[in-house]
């Protein structure tokens, strides 16, 4: 190949790539977070239980905000903060209990209808309700930010904050006596969490994003070490691990500071016209 030839097509290669800069995003991108979700607490024992705690959908509702830092056209962090309402659902058959009143949790909310008044016939329904803060801290990688709509990805370690928990049989509260079911609950789990999704520009500013989210708990919910007032472990000593997990869709609405980063001319090369 003719050595001026070969020099142009380095010269129009070069050229491209410092042109591709000019349309790099970066910048700061901050907004409001919100959605629903189906949430599960993964025990084995009250898994395996049969039909004396079949496990039910439950679903709850995350809301709060989040800011982020993008680099460039693909790649960027993010930190939201959510309050997240979850827990799990159940339902059983209470002539089944007797048998295995002590491996899970059929015999606690056996327990929590008698003391509470609380009418268990054949049949029941009970709720394990959890609040928390949960605190994701992201990787982000998107498709082209330079365009209106671009598909869009995170994934990263979560702190799950303990806020508030509490249980229901039959649509009825069934607190604990002597002590809150707070403290039967870990007060901070550890998490990993995955959203893939799509990110809308509606105007200059604003962006609009809808990810399918993903968390699971890598620490035990269950605090097996809490002993109740009256000496006794709460929790069967040989009572697995309980792992927390949501699934949904959570919405954003940005205020997106990002803007194009200057093409930088000095040296920028120049291709000679014939």
């Amino acid at each position: 190949m003719n050595v001026s030839i070969t020099r142009r097509l380095a010269a129009i290669c070069a050229l491209s790539l410092t042109c591709g800069t000019l349309s790099a995003q970066t910048g700061f991108d901050f907004g409001l977070r919100g959605g629903i979700h189906t949430s599960s607490l993964l025990n084995k024992e009250d898994q395996d239980a049969g039909a004396e705690l079949d496990y039910k959908m439950k679903i709850g509702f995350a809301a709060g905000v989040g800011a982020g830092y993008t680099f460039n056209n693909h790649m960027g962090v993010g930190i939201d903060i959510l309050y997240s309402k979850q827990g799990q659902g159940y339902g059983g058959t209470t002539s089944y209990i007797a048998a295995h009143r002590n491996e899970n949790i059929s015999g606690l909310f056996e327990s929590l209808a008698l003391v509470n008044g609380i009418n268990m016939d054949n049949t029941y329904t009970a709720r394990t309700v959890i609040n928390c803060i949960k605190i994701p801290i992201m990787y982000r990688y998107t498709g082209d930010n330079t365009k209106k709509s671009y598909f869009s990805s995170y994934i990263g370690p979560q702190f799950n904050i303990l806020s508030g928990a509490s249980y229901m049989v039959n649509d009825k509260d069934a607190p604990i006596p002597d002590f809150s079911a707070k403290d039967v609950f870990t007060k901070m789990t550890f998490d990993v969490v995955l959203g893939l999704g799509a990110n809308v520009q509606l105007s200059d500013n604003i962006l609009l994003t809808a990810h399918f989210r993903l968390d699971y708990g890598l620490s035990d919910m269950e605090n097996k070490s809490y002993t109740t007032p009256g000496g006794d472990k709460f929790y069967p000593t040989d009572r697995s691990a309980t792992h927390n997990a949501t699934g949904g869709i959570l919405v954003g609405l940005n205020y997106s500071m990002v803007k194009q980063a200057k093409k930088d001319t000095k040296g920028a090369p120049q291709v000679k016209k014939k």
